[in-house]
């Protein structure tokens, strides 16, 4: 092949005026290989160094112990994607367009077909559960452009809901499985006082 062997090498020391990185380059510009237990440091590589696969990395992590969470029956687990305030507001807004509903379409035959007023209000009610949750057969069935245009706005309004309430229950159910850790760092292992096991010189 028309190789030739060059047997020169060369040690070197630390000189004051340099640091490591300094010495890393050096080395690698007058020699093929630059053999020591370097770090794969991110300096280092935007110097220029490249540092194959299989090489030492002395860098001191910390190990801590998983904590695989046991599965349990959450009976709360369905609405814990908004907090109490939120499921209170959603249900005023159930009465509000209960009584909206119906002063708009009283007069109406479709859905609010019933002799006495209460029952009435009862439909109401119903229809709009219904035309939340998209069970029960149908919804509203409004008469009126009025009627037409709130049972509209109110239909988007539960679109954005549902979407909201699906994101936030998948997310909330991602978050839970799986194994937690119960130190993250060396700054929390200090603030939360437990106890360390460290190589003596670290």
């Amino acid at each position: 092949g028309g190789f030739r062997w060059r047997n020169s090498w060369g040690m070197m020391k630390h000189p004051a005026p340099k640091s490591w990185t300094e010495m890393l380059v050096w080395g690698v510009e007058h020699y093929d290989i630059c053999a020591e237990r370097w770090n794969n440091e991110e300096e280092r590589m935007r110097a220029g160094v490249s540092f194959p696969k299989g090489f030492n990395d002395n860098t001191r992590i910390m190990v801590t112990r998983a904590r695989v969470e046991e599965p349990t029956m959450d009976f709360a687990g369905p609405y814990s994607p908004f907090t109490p305030e939120l499921w209170l507001c959603c249900v005023g807004l159930f009465i509000f367009s209960a009584i909206t509903y119906y002063i708009l379409e009283r007069n109406s035959e479709e859905d609010l077909n019933f002799d006495d007023e209460p029952t009435n209000y009862f439909q109401s009610f119903f229809l709009t559960i219904v035309n939340f949750t998209g069970g029960g057969g149908g919804g509203y069935a409004p008469r009126t452009h009025a009627g037409m245009m709130f049972a509209t706005s109110l239909q988007w309004w539960c679109l954005l809901t549902i979407a909201a309430y699906t994101a936030n229950l998948a997310a909330a159910l991602i978050s839970k499985s799986g194994s937690s850790y119960g130190v993250t760092s060396i700054q929390d292992a200090i603030t939360r006082q437990v106890p360390v096991c460290a190589k003596m010189q670290t």
